[in-house]
């Protein structure tokens, strides 16, 4: 196979790491304002001027619209973010774009060049986020599902997922699911129907509930669609077991303390004990303590996890 060789000449443009993550969702008209802004830093400050967009159009060779979807678009890839200046001269809200997460090319060496070969590490760097997802302006969201006619329909299921037509800032939540987080449309339809009807904790039925644990889960690494389901059978046990474990402590209804989750989770995931086993330890608590402590109680668990008893069998042999 013959190799090929980039003809860089004199210039390099330069794009965000971040591209490769959504390239495959990005239209052609979105990758060549890009690649525009890109390659002209001179057109990444004055965005406010009324001949800006028509500008950028001109050079991207595209209309106005697919300008302002395109901003839109790397703008909630978290490719592009917007600043603007005050009149002394500092940056306060929109009339300029920055493009961070540079990915720097170099030039490669022409067959004619001697060259050494490099040892090359190969490291994956899970790509920086905010903390909240971006808002849109209802300019944008409209230019936005004008053009993706499968986000369009992807907005059109996750309503009757959720049972009500969704208001800007909902749409907003979506979308920001699909390009920020770069979750899959299966994805962020499992997850809402799985919020649709179960409001664990007390929780109210929002889309910033579901938005909340969409971060949650991105952070854990869980971001396919079979690691979501995966997920969402160990909630469905941890719910499970919860009810009996609040009827062991005598709980009731009452929203579970973080000390209490952690535990909970420890004892059933971490260490794989089933109920058989934690009443087990629950016994020996109320004998050594008298009442039901869920310090204590944690300290046994732990003992014998560390001294390798997985069974009620393996506990009643090491008593």
């Amino acid at each position: 196979m013959k190799d090929i060789f980039i003809q860089y000449q004199t210039s390099v443009t330069v794009l965000p790491g971040k591209v490769l993550d959504v390239l495959d969702r990005a239209s052609g008209d979105d990758i060549k304002v890009l690649i525009v802004l890109c390659g002209n830093e001179s057109l990444c400050h004055g965005c406010d001027a009324d001949n800006w967009i028509s500008l950028v159009a001109e050079r991207a060779g595209c209309d106005t619209d697919a300008v302002t979807s395109a901003l839109a678009f790397w703008r909630g890839a978290g490719v592009l973010t917007a600043t603007a200046k005050s009149r002394n001269g500092k940056k306060t809200t929109s009339d300029v774009v920055e493009v961070p997460q540079p990915v720097v090319v170099v030039p490669q060496p022409t067959p004619t060049q001697a060259s050494q070969p490099t040892e090359q590490t190969n490291t994956k760097v899970k790509p920086q986020r905010n903390p909240e997802l971006p808002r849109y302006t209802t300019e944008e969201l409209s230019n936005l599902l004008e053009s993706r006619k499968e986000t369009q329909a992807l907005i059109t299921e996750c309503q009757k997922v959720w049972g009500k037509v969704f208001n800007t800032h909902e749409v907003n939540i979506i979308l920001g699911l699909v390009d920020y987080l770069g979750l899959e449309p299966d994805y962020v339809l499992s997850l809402l129907a799985y919020y649709a009807t179960e409001q664990t904790g007390g929780l109210k039925k929002s889309l910033r509930n579901v938005e909340k644990k969409a971060f949650e889960l991105y952070d854990r690494d869980i971001q396919t669609l079979q690691a979501l389901h995966a997920e969402i059978a160990r909630m469905e046990q941890l719910k499970d077991a919860e009810s009996h474990l609040r009827t062991l402590f005598g709980m009731g209804a009452r929203a579970l303390t973080p000390r209490e989750k952690k535990c909970f989770s420890t004892w059933l995931y971490d260490f794989g004990y089933d109920m058989e086993i934690i009443r087990m330890a629950y016994d020996v608590t109320v004998d050594a303590k008298g009442a039901p402590n869920i310090n204590y109680m944690n300290s046994v668990l732990s003992n014998w996890h560390k001294d390798g008893l997985r069974t009620p069998t393996d506990v009643q042999t090491a008593q």
